[in-house]
């Protein structure tokens, strides 16, 4: 019996997911105000949809981009 519960609960434990902070780089905007008008009603969305936090991190280009993942300051561009 104290087997299949511990098997049990270790079971359940894989099925606990928790929110997660993701840093998304976004290119050839100027500043976090055109960053949040042009998509914060995306950034909300995602958000609800997934459960997890979503930062903006403005870049002045796509190579930025890559040098910020390259270097873990982002998890997408």
């Amino acid at each position: 019996m104290l087997k299949k519960l511990l098997a049990l609960s270790l079971l359940m434990v894989g099925f606990v997911v928790q929110a997660q902070t993701y840093k998304l780089a976004i290119t050839d905007l100027e500043g976090m105000e055109e960053l949040e008008r042009e998509f914060g009603q995306f950034k909300k969305v995602l958000e609800a949809k997934t459960g997890d936090t979503i930062k903006f991190f403005p870049v002045p280009s796509r190579t930025a981009g890559v040098e910020a993942m390259k270097s873990k300051k982002v998890d997408f561009v």
